[in-house]
């Protein structure tokens, strides 16, 4: 599974403080996972396969856009460890909606 951070200097250190429940699901499932960075605009998300995309503070105000474009295109925005809707809204469902898509990319 990719995951993409953001901004560039998010590492996978921070990644690990910030979603502790998301990590604790990865580790426990054994899910192999690739870190990548991606710029904060719909030009910098990839479209070659679904990812989960770490969305930061620092572009809240582009959220509702960005959101609706990685839905699009198959990928799951979060922040932390909620996932974040339609609505630029954070939701307390991430692990399960990575479960469906973890199942789902297997099928």
């Amino acid at each position: 599974m990719k995951i993409l951070l953001f901004p560039y200097y998010f590492t996978k250190l921070n990644f690990k403080y910030h979603s502790p429940r998301l990590v604790q699901y990865l580790l426990c499932n054994n899910i192999d996972v690739c870190f990548e960075h991606w710029g904060g605009t719909v030009m910098t998300l990839p479209n070659s396969e679904r990812c989960l995309v770490k969305f930061s503070k620092t572009i809240i105000k582009d959220w509702p856009k960005l959101v609706q474009y990685c839905y699009q295109i198959g990928h799951l925005p979060f922040y932390e460890d909620h996932l974040i809707d339609t609505d630029g809204q954070r939701q307390n469902d991430l692990i399960s909606v990575v479960q469906k898509l973890i199942i789902n990319t297997k099928s």
